[in-house]
Parts: C-alpha cells; sequence; structure tokens
C-alpha cells in the first residue's frame, strides 16, 4: 500500500507541474540571425598629412648689421695701447679704457679726436665716419703711441 501511495503521489506531481506550465505561453524563439556577406570593399585608410619641406629656389638674403653700432675696444695698460694698431670699418666706434693706475689722454696727431685725462677705469669713444689712416698718442705719455685704420 505505501507503493500505492507513493505512485500516486508522484503522479499527481507531474501532473500538477504538467498544469503549471501549460498556464504560462511559450517563449518566443530568437529571431534568426542571418550573416551578412563579406564585401569586397575595404575601409578607406586613415591619411595623415605629411608636412612637404620645399627647398628655397634662392639663398636667404642676410643684412649685415649697421657699422655704426659697431665697436671696437682698445686697453691701455702698462703705457701701451693694445692693440696698439687696429683696422675698423666706417661708421664704427673705437672705445678706449684706461686699465692703467696712472692717468692717460688721448690726442689724435691730426686734431680730429681728443679725450679729456682718463682716470682708470674711465672711457673715450669716437665713431670714425671718414675712411682714412688715424695715428694718435697719449698726451700726458708721449711715447704712448696707436694708429687706427678706417676702411
Amino acid at each position: 500500500m505505501k507503493k500505492v501511495y507513493l505512485l500516486l503521489l508522484v503522479g499527481m506531481s507531474i501532473v500538477i507541474i504538467g498544469a503549471s506550465c501549460s498556464m504560462y505561453p511559450p517563449a518566443p524563439a530568437p529571431a534568426p540571425v542571418t550573416p551578412t556577406p563579406p564585401t569586397s570593399e575595404q575601409p578607406a585608410p586613415v591619411v595623415t598629412p605629411t608636412p612637404q619641406v620645399v627647398p628655397p629656389t634662392q639663398p636667404p638674403v642676410v643684412i649685415p648689421p649697421k657699422t655704426t653700432s659697431a665697436k671696437a675696444d682698445v686697453s691701455i695698460a702698462n703705457f701701451s695701447f693694445s692693440p696698439a694698431t687696429i683696422t675698423i670699418n666706417k661708421g664704427m666706434t673705437v672705445v678706449w679704457t684706461n686699465n692703467d693706475s696712472a692717468p692717460h689722454q688721448i690726442a689724435s696727431d691730426n686734431g680730429t679726436f681728443n679725450s679729456n685725462p682718463l682716470s682708470n677705469g674711465d672711457s673715450f669713444a669716437f665713431t670714425f665716419s671718414t675712411p682714412g689712416t688715424f695715428t694718435y698718442h697719449c698726451a700726458i705719455h708721449p711715447s704712448m703711441t696707436g694708429t687706427v685704420i678706417v676702411k
């Protein structure tokens, strides 16, 4: 008798489960996936522009600096001018600086330029606007001589 109850219980369970499953409609089937045929077209490549270097057809124009702003230095030390002879372009300025402990005074031999007495550390400047050769000396120590050549 136990077997009958057991069979009856199992049978009833199957009926109940089957009835509950039939209460809900079946889930819809997923839509069929249609494979896309391969295409012969490939995506366009990404083009990165490269800067183009164009060589110049003519050399660049170089504008020289104005000679009026250029300067040349002459040092006064050990009772001499250094350099003793200097060559410059027209329009350049020569700057004499006294690096001696004694005072010195620049004087051109033809009177074109003359300085006041220069103490240690003092300077005198003169701009040469005409070509030529200009000799000079120290008015305090006449054995000290120098030359400026202006082209």
